[in-house]
């Protein structure tokens, strides 16, 4: 393969690897906004450019070379575009509901303490998405056998997009106040559908494992849909 194509490849899965980074009867919180704000949109537009510009560059090896510069220019300029959003984030409330039945309540808001940006580790080929520091309290509404698991789906309106859970790691009393504190891990997939998450979704561990599978199913879909469009 040509030295051009190597390179605009990698910038094209840089790309990918950045911005990819209910029932009846719940009770529910209300101002629902997309969750991750304009962040992965702003890092998958700048990345985008430097995709085409990419595709445009002759086989000139220090030309294609030069390519590689545009992944660090792309991450520097979004992280500049992106901070100010992430910092307005902080304290803002994420809406939530709850399955019926689940041994626990939630009592406050699940409120953004900082936003981690996306990075990425050029020589180990690896990413962080953006992540969502959050704090929230639960009441114990009824005893389980070992510890508490909280399992939530992020959700875009009725479309489950991505999935997470926590735990807290001993048994608790009914009655029982926890505070929680939880990162959120944006889903892997592109900008697009980051953008629709707007809920979180705290199901029982039967729900959780049923759905799970077929969300990850529709990830890939939709990030092989994203490689397809870029020829990766």
């Amino acid at each position: 393969m040509k030295v051009k194509n190597i390179l605009s490849a990698a910038i094209c899965l840089a790309a990918v690897m950045l911005t990819s980074c209910g029932g009846g009867g719940d009770e529910t919180s209300n101002n629902k906004s997309s969750m991750f704000g304009k962040i992965p949109g702003i890092y998958e537009q700048n990345f985008v450019e430097v995709i085409e510009k990419a595709k445009k560059e002759t086989d000139d090896t220090e030309k294609a070379m030069a390519l590689l510069g545009g992944i660090k220019d792309a991450l520097d300029k979004s992280q500049q575009e992106a901070q100010p959003i992430a910092d307005n984030m902080q304290g803002q409330a994420i809406a939530y509901s709850l399955q019926d039945g689940l041994p626990y309540k939630i009592v406050s808001d699940i409120q953004i303490e900082k936003v981690f940006l996306p990075e990425m580790k050029l020589m180990s080929n690896k990413s962080d998405c953006t992540r969502l520091k959050v704090n929230f309290d639960i009441v114990v509404t009824d005893t389980v056998e070992n510890y508490y698991w909280l399992h939530y789906l992020i959700m875009g309106d009725d479309e489950a997009i991505g999935y997470g859970r926590t735990s807290s790691l001993k048994n608790f009393a009914i009655g029982d106040t926890l505070h929680m504190t939880e990162k959120i891990f944006a889903p892997d997939v592109p900008a697009k559908y980051q953008d629709k998450c707007n809920l979180l979704k705290f199901v029982s561990e039967e729900t959780y494992n049923s759905e799970h599978k077929a969300i990850k199913e529709q990830q890939e879909q939709w990030n092989d849909e994203m490689k397809d469009k870029f020829e990766i």
